[in-house]
């Protein structure tokens, strides 16, 4: 009797337990074990709630508003009225404020100060400690360049002194700046100023010092692609060697041998 007991005993656990191995079918055709996941469970931060834990997977991080600067030169220093707060960095715009000439990219913060009229490290202080014994700098108000003249010296030196300063011996482009540069130099005391300008590299052929032809031949030339010139009667007339110009007093211009000793006017152009 016992025996009996114990074998439907077994069978009723044999049965319970190929109930739960076979699982409860949905109609699916997939008969998957109850109460499992249909696949392996993902790890990724994309999942619920994402890198927030607030559900969004996709959401962005969030941005913190700064202030920001128009930088329209690209100097890395913006202009003060110009702010804006806002998330994220808009184009074109900076973090540091500070610039005092939004068109040069040269003068910011923190720039060296050369002797050229400018204020170039924006401390509203203009060519402090900057110009030499001789020098003074200045700014033309009509076309914004820069100009720094100096003390005599030949038209070599004073291409080289020009360069220093990262400019060149001045350009004169129309009656204006020559009328301008005219000025400037007797307001110091200048009888002459050398000008950018030699037929050196061709006879007859004048140069600015950018490489830009303005004069061709000699006092009966004519100007090259319609540009300025002011020469005094009978000049340029190559009389020996002279193949560097300079303006006179009187705003007029002759060529001159190189190696004498004018004062200096560059230009930044």
């Amino acid at each position: 009797m016992a025996s009996l007991i114990s074998m439907r005993w077994f069978a009723a656990a044999g049965a319970l337990l190929g109930a739960c191995v076979q699982g409860t079918d949905d109609g699916s055709g997939g008969g998957e074990p109850s109460g499992s996941a249909a696949g392996p469970v993902s790890t990724s931060s994309a999942g619920v709630g994402g890198a927030g834990g607030t559900g969004g997977g996709d959401e962005e991080p969030s941005c913190t508003p700064s202030t920001w600067y128009l930088d329209e030169d690209g100097d890395g220093f913006g202009v003060e009225s110009t702010a804006t707060v806002t998330c994220p960095q808009p184009p074109g715009h900076v973090a540091l404020a500070g610039d005092c000439d939004d068109t040069r990219a040269g003068v910011k913060p923190g720039a060296i100060e050369l002797c050229n009229g400018i204020d170039d490290d924006c401390d509203e202080v203009v060519d402090e400690g900057a110009c030499s014994a001789g020098c003074t700098g200045t700014v033309n108000p009509a076309n914004g360049h820069s100009y720094t003249f100096c003390s005599s010296a030949n038209w070599a030196n004073a291409s080289a002194r020009c360069a220093d300063l990262g400019m060149r011996l001045v350009r004169v482009d129309d009656v204006d700046e020559n009328t301008w540069l005219r000025t400037q130099m007797l307001s110091r005391g200048f009888g002459q100023i050398w000008l950018g300008a030699s037929d050196a590299v061709t006879e007859q052929t004048w140069l600015w010092q950018d490489g830009d032809p303005f004069w061709q031949g000699g006092p009966n030339g004519m100007p090259v692609g319609n540009r300025y010139s002011a020469w005094t009667n009978g000049e340029p007339n190559d009389d020996g060697t002279e193949d560097c110009a300079a303006m006179r007093s009187d705003g007029r211009w002759h060529d001159t041998e190189c190696g004498g000793g004018r004062p200096i006017a560059c230009e930044l152009y």
